[in-house]
């Protein structure tokens, strides 16, 4: 695959791919397939591959770590440990202070809410990456479920991402834990975590 070229889409491209079968050399079979090629910043939706959202929470992201510094002065502020700590502490308390920090400095942002990046995809959407959203101040609420999610990674905590009709969210696990497969459709299993006290939303 040509990476350059695909690194350099900013939108969608039809192309063919070809599959030659040889044998001894020799060409046996050609075979094509009509195939869309996608911007780096398009995620194909829940139709397509939908684990590929995963790709999109950013916790190296540059623009991660100033959030996290934000985070930590708002937790020296209040009088708390300062750390980007994570589950060492081993007590929800904690993961709770931490998750509030990294709201509070999100909310500092002053972002503003915006419709998704114009495409000519039919499904899917594009995603804006936290650099952008930090740089123009702007997102979508899958732009902000995925950047949440990348500063909770970066801090240490298990986030969950969750998609509703028209709308997604975030959460955090209050111990170190995960759902036993990376997809889960059944939002009574998500419910459940949340009323033992095992899973945050928001």
């Amino acid at each position: 695959l040509n990476g350059s070229l695909l690194m350099g889409l900013n939108g969608a491209v039809r192309g063919t791919a070809t599959f030659s079968l040889k044998v001894s050399g020799e060409n046996y079979l050609d075979h094509q397939e009509e195939i869309e090629l996608l911007s780096r910043y398009e995620w194909g939706g829940l139709d397509h591959m939908p684990e590929l959202l995963a790709a999109y929470v950013m916790p190296n992201d540059p623009a991660i770590d100033s959030v996290l510094k934000t985070a930590s002065d708002i937790l020296r502020r209040a009088g708390q440990d300062s750390s980007i700590d994570g589950y060492i502490s081993g007590e929800r308390r904690r993961v709770w202070q931490l998750s509030a920090a990294i709201w509070n400095a999100i909310q500092g942002l002053n972002l503003s809410y915006a419709v998704t990046p114009s495409s000519f995809e039919k499904i899917g959407q594009k995603v804006r990456l936290p650099t952008q959203i930090l740089e123009k101040r702007l997102g979508n609420c899958l732009d902000l479920t995925l950047l949440f999610a990348g500063i909770l990674e970066q801090s240490g905590l298990y986030p969950v991402v969750v998609l509703s009709r028209g709308h997604s969210f975030v959460g955090v696990w209050l111990q170190p834990d995960s759902f036993s497969s990376l997809l889960v459709e059944d939002c009574s299993t998500v419910r459940k975590r949340i009323d033992l006290d095992e899973l945050i939303v928001f």
